[in-house]
């Protein structure tokens, strides 16, 4: 599932599709046009703002930047800890 894509963010955000039915395992994927950056669902939950710090010293995005994929890490969040496929 996509959470953005380039013609409403500056990110292209994803949930990755990973070869296991581990809630913890599950990936989200951010691109923006040089570079990548994947954090599981355990790093973000674990840390989310350890993550976005990475993201935003990495690229030099605003405070309102960060502010919206938070949003869409949350989002992803959501989406997986609702799962009912995936195991704990």
């Amino acid at each position: 599932m996509s959470y953005s894509r380039w013609h409403n963010s500056v990110w292209y955000t994803f949930r990755s599709i990973v070869e296991t039915n581990k809630r913890i395992k599950q990936m989200f994927t951010i691109c923006d046009p040089l570079t990548s950056f994947d954090f599981s669902y355990k790093e973000l939950t674990t840390d989310i703002e350890n993550c976005l710090n990475k993201v935003q010293k990495s690229l030099c995005c605003s405070d309102e930047e960060k502010e919206e994929l938070k949003r869409y890490m949350n989002e992803f969040i959501i989406e997986v800890t609702e799962d009912d496929e995936l195991e704990d």
